[in-house]
């Protein structure tokens, strides 16, 4: 199992480019093949449940309830008159397309059973590894590596519309296209637990679900068989009625007569305006509306709690997944609050987390508590939280119910979160491309070494997520920039249970250890030293993509921006890719921009320490001498606080401000969560 934060190539908010940069939306692209590979993982894993267990799980339906509206849809709906028109008239129209040769069902676990089924229906099979065939104009099958329905053609003239085909007669691009547009609600809706697909190709009819932990999948089933068509019939009758489902956030808060969180909207008078240009009526006057909807939720009052309310402006940054915490932060202004006055600028940060981990606010507790006397330092490199909101999941909501089903079902092997909405309201912090000054970047990096450093030592906390996003900083009174470590959603504590931690890899990934992604030694854990490569991997992306902003007319503005895409796979690829990708890095002579070129040498330094080890390590592994011992913790000692900090604490050749002044020796509990 993972926490995975899954990131575009760039973050809406620093570049403004469309969040649908990982996936095609429009119906020419919805192919699988042109999913991102990690997403593609996500399809592949979808668990398939039959029918009837999809809509009593999923809508909330007892046996006897769904029998019963069965008898009402046959009843009042297939012995209507024009209803019988319709569905001859429809019946008329449709081509069932059909494969040549059976090819294999859309991969995933089957996870099912009901009354009625064959004991291999009862199965329960994880598929680690799925082996989906595809056909080319030949009708030859050939396997793909990922375990993707792509197509393998070898006439590039044959005709472009050839489909690829369930068993069932469902196409997977029509799947892949439902979830396209899935991705898309979930992905920009802030409040929004889960989405429902309804897919019909020709006759066949399946129900897809969608939310933060999983990608389920009814079995296909065909219309032309009455008992079948009753259920579509029954789903479609559902989804009208008002139930607890359809809301993200069913139960009233207890001891209010109102729902929390909610949001109120911002109603714009368009008139005369191109619907992604200025936006009107409770909205900044020239506001400008671009399609990558940064601005979709400016204007709106989101209120946490009676006591708190928020007016939302701008996105700061948004993930682009289906299955992950989908955190969204945004810009906001204090309306009612009793951390500070209206007006005040904050930001909200909504995110869907596992409700077995801890919160970023108890994290940031411990550090308080650890953070007095000459420790006092620490808090200017931490992430102020001013007020922090939870909000459980209903029993009665689909993802109440689908974890029961799936905890009973596959027992043990079940790896379904139920997840809880967690929303905190911060002190505002600047991003690091705010910056210009290769000294202030310096020193940045040197306090975020520092910062991680001391909770290790004295917090007991271990970050397990550094990425360009999680590094900030923040202007005190005496004008110097302080480098802010943020985001704690998937850190962990030195002494947390190992049966809960050491088996799941954490992190950003075009920032993590090429270890972790490369995950062949069970039980390995995650390192301290695996949080220090990811600080390298920031810095060298960050310094090879970014340089200083041009200049717009006679004002210069402050700031980088990105100006090369050196390390754009690392966005897009599998985790083996990767981690192949990142590999090649380490032994090369890093190419930096000119902003920059005063870091090179610490770049290298850095390369050299984590490749040595790790070539120390391969070593070790492949060699059969039993009495050589080999420290797992540090690399045999080349990645270290002692060794990073030597090259980043100084910037051509003069020293940086260092905080931490003593830090201490590690023990073996410390080195990994």
């Amino acid at each position: 199992m993972s926490a995975i934060n899954r990131v575009t190539e760039c973050t809406e908010g620093l570049s403004g480019t469309p969040l649908s940069k990982g996936i095609a939306t429009t119906k020419a692209n919805d192919k699988a093949g042109d999913l991102q590979e990690w997403l593609l993982q996500d399809f592949n894993d979808c668990c398939h449940l039959i029918i009837h267990d999809f809509i009593k799980v999923i809508f909330g339906l007892t046996h006897n309830r769904l029998v019963e509206l069965k008898v009402k849809m046959d009843d009042k709906v297939m012995s209507d008159p024009d209803f019988q028109v319709s569905w001859k008239k429809f019946r008329e129209s449709v081509k069932v397309v059909r494969s040549e040769e059976p090819l294999t069902e859309t991969p995933g676990r089957r996870a099912s059973n009901s009354e009625g089924q064959d004991d291999e229906d009862m199965l329960l099979s994880h598929m680690s590894s799925s082996h989906p065939y595809t056909r080319n104009v030949c009708n030859k099958r050939q396997k793909t590596d990922m375990g993707a329905v792509q197509r393998y053609r070898e006439d590039e003239d044959e005709d472009e519309d050839e489909s690829i085909t369930t068993t069932q007669g469902m196409k997977v691009e029509t799947l892949v296209q439902c979830a396209n547009y899935r991705l898309e609600m979930l992905s920009r809706g802030i409040l929004q637990y889960h989405a429902l697909g309804l897919v019909v190709d020709g006759t066949w009819f399946q129900c897809c679900y969608y939310d933060r932990s999983a990608i389920i999948h009814s079995n296909p089933i065909n219309l032309d068989e009455k008992d079948h068509l009753l259920l579509l019939l029954v789903a479609l009758n559902e989804l009208k009625v008002h139930k607890p489902f359809v809301s993200p956030i069913p139960d009233r808060t207890p001891g209010t007569t109102e729902v929390f969180p909610h949001m109120d909207p911002v109603y714009c008078n368009l008139k005369g305006h191109d619907d992604h240009y200025e936006l009107a009526s409770g909205q900044e006057k020239g506001l400008v509306h671009d399609r990558s909807g940064m601005n979709a939720f400016h204007g709106c009052k989101l209120v946490l709690d009676e006591e708190t309310e928020l007016t939302l402006g701008q996105t700061i940054q948004r993930s682009h997944s289906i299955i992950g915490r989908g955190t969204t932060v945004l810009h906001a202004k204090c309306l009612k609050g009793h951390w500070g006055k209206e007006g005040d600028e904050v930001v909200v940060k909504i995110s869907f987390v596992d409700e077995g981990r801890l919160s970023e606010a108890k994290f940031m507790d411990l550090a308080k508590e650890k953070a007095v006397g000459d420790h006092a330092w620490a808090l200017e490199h931490l992430p102020e939280i001013l007020s922090a909101h939870e909000y459980p999941n209903s029993k009665d909501s689909p993802e109440s119910r689908l974890f029961e089903f799936m905890r009973d079902k596959l027992k043990a092997d079940s790896t379904y979160e139920l997840r809880i909405l967690r929303i905190l309201v911060l002190r505002p912090l600047k991003s690091i491309t705010q910056l210009d000054d290769p000294k202030d970047f310096a020193q940045v990096f040197y306090d975020i070494l520092q910062i991680h450093r001391w909770l290790v030592d004295h917090a007991k906390i271990l970050h397990r997520d550094i990425s360009q996003n999680n590094i900030m900083y923040r202007v005190l009174k005496d004008g110097k920039v302080h480098g802010v470590l943020n985001d704690l959603d998937l850190a962990s504590t030195l002494s947390m249970s190992r049966s809960h931690s050491s088996q799941t890899r954490s992190g950003t990934r075009p920032f993590m250890s090429h270890e972790l992604l490369t995950p062949n030694r069970p039980g390995l854990g995650h390192f301290y030293r695996h949080d220090l490569e990811s600080i390298y991997y920031v810095m060298l992306i960050l310094f090879a993509n970014y340089d200083k902003v041009k200049e717009d007319g006679n004002a210069q503005k402050k700031g980088i921006q990105k100006v090369d895409n050196q390390h754009e796979e690392w966005f897009k690829g599998t985790d083996k890719e990767v981690a192949a990708f990142k590999w090649i890095a380490l032994n090369s002579v890093p190419t930096l921009q000119p902003l920059f070129s005063s870091l090179r040498q610490s770049i290298r330094q850095l390369s050299v320490f984590i490749r040595s080890g790790h070539n120390e390590a391969y070593t070790y592994i492949t060699q059969e001498e039993e009495e050589v011992t080999f420290d797992e913790h540090t690399l045999n000692g080349h990645v270290t606080y002692d060794k990073f900090r030597a090259p980043m604490s100084r910037f051509r050749g003069e020293p940086l401000v260092t905080r931490y002044k003593k830090p201490l020796d590690l023990v073996p509990v410390d080195y990994r969560s």
